[in-house]
Protein backbone atom coordinates (compact mmCIF):
# COMPACT_ATOMS: atom_id res chain seq x y z
CA UNK A 1 0.00 0.00 0.00
CA UNK A 2 1.05 3.37 -1.35
CA UNK A 3 0.81 6.82 -2.23
CA UNK A 4 2.35 10.14 -3.68
CA UNK A 5 0.98 13.18 -2.96
CA UNK A 6 2.08 17.26 -3.26
CA UNK A 7 1.97 19.19 -0.43
CA UNK A 8 2.17 22.95 -0.11
CA UNK A 9 4.81 23.63 2.75
CA UNK A 10 7.90 24.41 3.78
CA UNK A 11 9.71 21.05 5.50
CA UNK A 12 9.41 22.55 8.74
CA UNK A 13 5.88 23.28 8.87
CA UNK A 14 5.32 19.30 7.57
CA UNK A 15 7.43 18.15 10.39
CA UNK A 16 5.14 20.15 12.91
CA UNK A 17 2.18 18.74 11.12
CA UNK A 18 3.87 14.91 11.04
CA UNK A 19 4.93 15.53 14.67
CA UNK A 20 1.37 15.79 15.64
CA UNK A 21 -0.34 13.64 13.69
CA UNK A 22 1.82 11.09 14.50
CA UNK A 23 2.06 11.39 17.96
CA UNK A 24 0.41 8.22 19.24
CA UNK A 25 2.23 6.09 17.02
CA UNK A 26 6.07 5.07 17.69
CA UNK A 27 8.45 6.81 15.49
CA UNK A 28 11.92 7.40 14.02
CA UNK A 29 12.95 10.20 12.26
CA UNK A 30 16.12 10.02 10.02
CA UNK A 31 18.62 13.12 9.83
CA UNK A 32 17.27 13.66 6.23
CA UNK A 33 13.11 14.15 5.00
CA UNK A 34 12.40 10.62 6.46
CA UNK A 35 10.67 9.02 9.32
CA UNK A 36 9.34 5.55 9.85
CA UNK A 37 6.46 4.71 11.71
CA UNK A 38 5.42 1.48 14.02
CA UNK A 39 1.69 0.83 12.92
CA UNK A 40 0.20 -2.61 14.28
CA UNK A 41 2.51 -5.48 13.15
CA UNK A 42 4.43 -3.53 9.86
CA UNK A 43 5.47 -0.21 9.41
CA UNK A 44 4.88 2.98 7.46
CA UNK A 45 7.60 4.60 5.71
CA UNK A 46 6.95 8.56 5.14
CA UNK A 47 9.54 10.63 3.00
CA UNK A 48 9.34 14.12 1.12
CA UNK A 49 11.44 16.31 -0.91
CA UNK A 50 11.31 19.75 -2.29
CA UNK A 51 9.29 20.57 -5.18
CA UNK A 52 9.57 23.96 -7.51
CA UNK A 53 7.80 26.64 -5.48
CA UNK A 54 3.78 26.81 -7.31
CA UNK A 55 4.22 30.69 -8.94
CA UNK A 56 0.97 32.61 -9.16
CA UNK A 57 1.07 35.99 -9.99
CA UNK A 58 3.50 37.47 -7.14
CA UNK A 59 2.10 34.79 -4.79
CA UNK A 60 4.89 31.66 -4.08
CA UNK A 61 4.27 28.85 -2.38
CA UNK A 62 6.62 26.41 -1.06
CA UNK A 63 5.62 22.34 -2.00
CA UNK A 64 6.79 18.57 -1.21
CA UNK A 65 6.32 15.50 -2.68
CA UNK A 66 5.24 13.57 0.34
CA UNK A 67 5.27 9.78 -0.91
CA UNK A 68 4.02 6.78 2.01
CA UNK A 69 4.85 3.46 1.79
CA UNK A 70 2.74 0.53 4.17
CA UNK A 71 4.43 -2.79 4.53
CA UNK A 72 3.17 -5.40 6.79
CA UNK A 73 0.00 -3.09 7.88
CA UNK A 74 -3.12 -4.61 8.65
CA UNK A 75 -5.75 -2.61 6.13
CA UNK A 76 -8.07 -0.84 8.76
CA UNK A 77 -5.28 0.32 10.51
CA UNK A 78 -3.61 1.50 7.44
CA UNK A 79 -6.96 3.45 6.57
CA UNK A 80 -7.36 4.95 10.64
CA UNK A 81 -3.60 5.99 10.05
CA UNK A 82 -4.33 7.65 6.79
CA UNK A 83 -7.41 9.39 8.10
CA UNK A 84 -5.49 10.82 11.53
CA UNK A 85 -2.54 12.01 8.97
CA UNK A 86 -5.10 13.86 6.58
CA UNK A 87 -6.75 15.22 9.76
CA UNK A 88 -3.53 17.16 10.70
CA UNK A 89 -1.85 17.85 6.94
CA UNK A 90 -4.49 18.57 5.02
CA UNK A 91 -5.23 22.52 4.69
CA UNK A 92 -8.54 24.40 4.30
CA UNK A 93 -9.34 25.75 0.66
CA UNK A 94 -11.93 25.74 -2.43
Amino acid sequence: MAWTQEVTATDAEWRAMLRAALQPYPCRWGAAQHCEVALGDGTVHLAWSALPQRVMASLRLPRLRVTACAKGVAGADWIDFQRRLALYTQRGGG
